[in-house]
């Protein structure tokens, strides 16, 4: 099957892997800034420069061109965080299914496509925590780690498990793993009346929260899934603006009369 690392490189296929310079992959890479962001040119980059990594390492190619080819810089304005007050007034005109999926999403700090492959046997009520799974894992593999299940956490989840007919927690309309990404969320915001936020925003919210409590850096990068601290680091870093003024709070909500 054909990926972005040979779609956009076809190109360079018609020439010999020693002829080609750095100046063909920057003008390459240059013409995708049109339509990709720098965090996915860079990470084009990465993977170009593995391959020709491999092939110099086993005397394939003598040199790799890409090495004079610098990253994109990335924008680290911070993202944009709802304060709580909008994030209530979101889950109070959300329906029962939406409001456990945002608190859900608040409370494990996770990734939109991480919440859509949770199933039951991910989760262990009495040992209170969660496995959740990721892509984003160097080499590409699936990575897996567990979250534990908080006070606010734990009775969304019974209730999500009494209402159940599938294996997922999040399933699609026929109880099967979502393929489709979930698109009530800017709805919601604007029946609202407040500032639209995206899902990952909430993953960012929670992060927030966490910094802004003083917890350990080596927790939030456990409960982020990231594998190297220095990530969680710039993570928290690009959100220092935001950390400052805001306030510690916790959700109040109830899902069908159950207090979260």
């Amino acid at each position: 099957m054909e990926n972005d690392s040979t779609k956009y490189f076809k190109p360079l296929f018609d020439l010999e892997v020693d002829a080609i310079t750095s100046a063909d992959i920057q003008t390459i890479l240059s013409q995708l800034r049109a339509t990709k962001k720098p965090r996915t040119l860079n990470e084009l980059r990465r993977i170009l420069n593995a391959i020709f990594n491999l092939g110099v390492r086993n005397e394939l190619i003598t040199r790799n061109p890409i090495k004079n080819v610098p990253p994109f810089p990335i924008d680290d304005v911070p993202k944009y965080i709802p304060p709580e007050s909008h994030l209530l007034k979101v889950l109070q005109i959300a329906s029962p299914q939406q409001m456990a999926h945002l608190l859900f999403m608040k409370n494990t700090m996770c990734r939109l496509s991480s919440s859509k492959k949770v199933t039951w046997n991910d989760i262990s009520f009495e040992e209170r925590w969660i496995i959740l799974s990721t892509r984003k894992k160097r080499g590409g593999g699936e990575r897996r780690w567990k979250v534990p299940i908080n006070s606010e956490l734990f009775p969304v989840l019974k209730w999500l498990k009494q209402n159940s007919n599938s294996q997922y927690l999040f399933p699609n309309a026929v109880g099967r793993e979502q393929t489709k990404y979930p698109t009530y969320l800017r709805d919601l915001c604007d029946k609202a009346g407040v500032k639209p936020f995206a899902f990952h925003s909430i993953r960012h919210y929670a992060a927030t929260l966490a910094a802004n409590r003083n917890a350990p850096l080596t927790g939030i990068q456990e409960v982020l899934g990231h594998e190297d601290a220095s990530t969680t680091s710039i993570y928290l870093q690009s959100l220092e603006e935001t950390i400052r003024g805001f306030g510690p709070g916790r959700v109040e909500i109830r899902i069908s009369g159950i207090h979260a």
